[in-house]
């Protein structure tokens, strides 16, 4: 990512349970954009998989993920958001084809359409579409809707 030990400034947290830590993003200058691609180059598809990520001594992202029991555990509960829709987040997949808590994940941190599809390989029609299918839902969700909302 182009960070170097020089800059004095490692190690430095920069997602802490699920949630990015925007302030230390933008002491390294590295956008959030960077930092998912980064995290799915690990093999994480979903913030809230991830208890902790920071940049180690050497400018190199490390993180420390949910066990998947726990992880299981956590976002079974959470489809809340798509029940008051009146979908389930299985359907969403089947229907757009797309990790949906992903996609949330993306809108939750107010990307636009445009760079949604950029970021996670979607085609900017399907992103529009899907948008439209939750709601016209956008970053007002926050990071948190996943968790179950009241009735």
């Amino acid at each position: 990512m182009g960070l170097t030990a020089s800059q004095g400034i490692f190690p430095i947290l920069v997602v802490h349970q699920g949630r990015v830590v925007k302030d230390n993003l933008e002491i390294l200058g590295v956008g959030v954009e960077a930092l998912l691609s980064e995290l799915r180059k690990k093999g994480i598809s979903r913030l809230s998989e991830v208890k902790a990520a920071w940049f180690d001594e050497e400018g190199r992202l490390e993180t420390d993920v949910m066990a998947e029991d726990n992880f299981k555990k956590r976002t079974g509960r959470h489809d809340g958001f798509f029940s008051k829709l009146g979908v389930s987040a299985e359907s969403i997949k089947k229907e757009f084809g797309v990790d949906p808590y992903l996609f949330l994940d993306a809108v939750s941190l107010g990307l636009k359409d445009e760079e949604i599809s950029n970021l996670l390989g979607y085609e900017v029609k399907k992103v529009k579409e899907l948008r439209a299918r939750l709601g016209d839902v956008g970053s007002e969700i926050g990071l948190y809707y996943k968790k179950d909302l009241p009735q």
